[in-house]
């Protein structure tokens, strides 16, 4: 993978913002495009973090290495699919699916696909890798925020 990571943002809300102002501050990172439903809230924190504002997913996945998805719970699964079969790494919010099916079949995806799926969960110390099903754990990275 070259660098700078390209890393593309599905959702410009709290949780999008959040994710770019992270990606801003790092180095051998850029911020690739954000995407929201909302073209104005999109504007907006394109604005604020001088990204660029993308106008589909497909395009935000040809511009990307990764991408993160900070959009709704329901629509998170389909995008995180959609996302590892254009082969990017990707980067959920928790919950990442709203099913335990749903969430095996990404996986399965990314298995096929030779991508990483991170999850991100804000409880610092919830032990859930380790109660999470043995074939999940080399796909999925579980990331505790404080």
């Amino acid at each position: 993978m070259a660098f700078p990571l390209r890393i593309g943002i599905i959702g410009a809300g709290r949780r999008g913002q959040r994710r770019l102002e992270t990606l801003a501050r790092l180095s051998g990172v850029l911020p690739a495009g954000v995407l929201d439903i909302d073209g104005e809230r999109a504007g907006a924190a394109g604005g604020a973090f001088q990204v660029p504002v993308v106008p589909s997913a497909n395009e935000l996945f040809d511009q990307s290495d990764a991408v993160v998805i900070a959009s709704t719970r329901r629509d998170r699964g389909l995008l995180a699919e959609h996302a590892v079969r254009a082969g990017l790494h990707v980067f959920l919010e928790a919950p990442a699916t709203t099913s335990v099916d749903d969430a095996e079949r990404l996986l399965s995806l990314a298995e096929e696909a030779n991508v990483r799926i991170g999850v991100g969960a804000s409880h610092r110390f919830l032990p859930l890798r380790s109660v999470l099903p043995a074939r999940w754990r080399p796909t999925l990275a579980v990331y505790h925020a404080a």
